[in-house]
């Protein structure tokens, strides 16, 4: 092989080596992309999203509900709950609620004796993603 072939076979070597080895220019999204469809998703709302009182005497009960609705394409399941005090009772018909469904949630909470802002978290452990949904019960106690 001459001078003038060796360089020329150098040269079309190393641009498909260097040549075809380009990184693209399009951002990778960053967002995260579950493995699941979301018509296989859980989902839930609340209404309302959240129980707003008016200013009450400390030391009275405040009674109130809201709707658990099954927005989803699966059935709801309320494997557990939790309140933030003793003070509250829950009183939850079923935990299942059908595609469609929903369930009304009636709650019980002994407001204390102290004289402030007043805010409980009622915390449901669901088969959803997040696998937890928070209802808050808040207001003024004078």
């Amino acid at each position: 092989m001459n001078h003038h072939h060796k360089t020329s076979y150098l040269f079309v070597v190393s641009f498909i080596v260097f040549g075809c080895n380009q990184t693209s220019n399009t951002k990778q999204p960053d967002i995260y992309i579950s493995k699941y469809k979301m018509e296989e998703i859980t989902q839930v709302i609340f209404e309302p999203s959240s129980y707003t009182f008016d200013t009450l005497n400390a030391g009275t009960p405040l009674k109130g509900s809201f709707v658990m609705k099954n927005i989803g394409r699966n059935i709801l399941t309320i494997d557990s709950f939790s309140k933030a005090c003793s003070c509250t009772t829950l009183d939850l018909p079923t935990r299942k609620i059908g595609i469609g469904d929903s369930v009304r949630v009636s709650f019980i909470i002994k407001l204390p004796s102290s004289k402030d802002y007043f805010v409980t978290p009622i915390m449901f452990y669901l088969n959803t993603k997040p696998f937890y949904r928070q209802y808050l019960v808040e207001g003024y106690i004078k």
